[in-house]
């Protein structure tokens, strides 16, 4: 075949105008990731929650202590209004860096905490989970996790859709969980008693016969102080025995784990297990220099 000089200019217009069409394609990709600047980083994610003072369960034993330990207002630290992908981050992200995190999507750093901080390893982050008893619940089931996700800076439009909170443990699956957070003392009165309960039977400190219910009464405290004593030494009359705090709940799980019974596996109810008692909340309250103050409760977590 023969090339005239029309067909090699024309051959050559193609190539030109085929070059030209893809040169503002390559530079436009180069040029975004140059813009995102997104990288990879590992993170230790955890969550957190707003109290409300209706809820009558706090992790930290009464309302107004939870609300200053477990950052109780309506926003963040940058002044933003919480929202569903709030998230609290180490102050080397300036607010509104956005975080990619495997599971949940797109969230934006909008809050600060004292424990959320930069290490060589990981950055912490602490997802804000929403508003009373039921996040409360999901928050402490998540627990902390590390996984490898991606930061990226401010400038995301972040929407309602961009954080997916689905992957939370149902209600049911929680509250079971909640059994391995949770502080609870004689008068206590929610699931997690009836759940405690059951393995205080399955360990046989409960009759056989005893049948399961939500509320803590003197027979779980007896079952609970006859177990301390067998396997963390404590005394009889120690004012704890009886008290299931977190040298309980250690060997309460070790000793299941031991014995491969499974932490979600408590007798099924029939009770309407998320029924919470919300109780007058009434703070430790004592005069310094003739001036009323509050005090954090040492024991009390579930009334």
């Amino acid at each position: 075949m023969k090339f005239t000089n029309k067909t090699y200019i024309a051959s050559a217009l193609t190539v030109f105008w085929l070059w030209i069409l893809l040169l503002p394609s390559s530079a436009s990709a180069s040029s975004n990731v140059e813009l995102t600047g997104c990288y990879e980083r590992l993170l230790k994610v955890t969550a957190y929650y707003t109290p409300q003072i209706t809820q009558g369960v706090y992790f930290n034993g009464d309302f107004v202590t939870e609300k200053k330990i477990n950052w109780g207002n309506q926003h963040g630290a940058s002044g933003r209004e919480t929202f569903n992908g709030m998230l609290a981050g180490p102050k080397k992200f300036p607010f509104g860096t956005t975080v990619e995190i495997p599971g949940l999507g797109l969230g934006g750093i909008y809050d600060r905490g004292s424990a959320i901080v930069s290490t060589d390893d990981y950055d912490v982050i602490d997802v804000w989970a929403g508003y009373g008893l039921q996040w409360l619940v999901n928050a402490l089931s998540r627990g902390s996790k590390k996984v490898t996700g991606t930061i990226c800076p401010e400038g995301f439009n972040l929407t309602p859709q961009s954080f997916d909170r689905s992957d939370y443990p149902t209600w049911d699956k929680a509250s079971k969980q909640m059994l391995w957070s949770l502080n609870m003392e004689e008068g206590s009165f929610w699931s997690t008693v009836y759940y405690l309960q059951g393995f205080m039977k399955q360990l046989n400190y409960l009759p056989g016969d005893h049948v399961l219910n939500q509320t803590f009464w003197p027979a779980l405290k007896q079952a609970l102080c006859k177990f301390q004593q067998d396997n963390i030494a404590l005394a009889a009359d120690d004012q704890y025995c009886g008290y299931y705090g977190t040298q309980t709940r250690k060997k309460l799980l070790s000793l299941l784990q031991a014995k491969k019974i499974s932490i979600l596996d408590a007798p099924a109810s029939t009770a309407n297990l998320n029924t919470v008692v919300t109780p007058t909340i009434t703070p430790s309250i004592v005069k310094v220099g003739g001036k009323k103050v509050i005090t954090k409760r040492r024991m009390l977590t579930i009334r």
